[in-house]
C-alpha cells in the first residue's frame, strides 16, 4: 500500500476541506431523509414550488422561518412547518 501527500497552499486546502465537509453533509442529510422517510429540497426547488423568487426563500432561511438541514437543504416537514406557522 503506498500513502501519497500532495501539499497545497492554504487557501486551497481550505477549499478542498469545504468541499468534502459539504458533500460529507449533504450525504448524511440524504440518508437520514431516507430512513425518515422524507425528501429533502434545495432552495432553488422550494422557489419553484411556492412560486416564490430564490432571494425571498433564501430571506425566509436567513430568518430563521424556514429550517433547513446542515447542508443547507429544505425539508418536507420544513415546509410543512413553514405553511402551517404562515398562515
Amino acid at each position: 500500500m503506498t500513502n501519497t501527500f500532495v501539499l497545497l497552499e492554504p487557501d486551497l486546502l481550505l477549499t478542498e476541506i469545504k468541499k468534502v465537509v459539504k458533500t460529507s453533509l449533504v450525504e448524511y442529510d440524504q440518508e437520514k431523509a431516507t430512513r425518515e422517510n422524507q425528501q429533502l429540497f434545495t432552495i432553488n426547488q422550494i422557489s419553484k414550488k411556492l412560486k416564490k423568487s430564490h432571494a425571498t426563500v433564501k430571506q425566509w432561511v436567513a430568518r430563521g422561518l424556514l429550517k433547513t438541514t446542515a447542508s443547507g437543504l429544505i425539508s418536507e416537514q420544513a415546509i410543512n412547518d413553514f405553511l402551517t406557522n404562515k398562515q
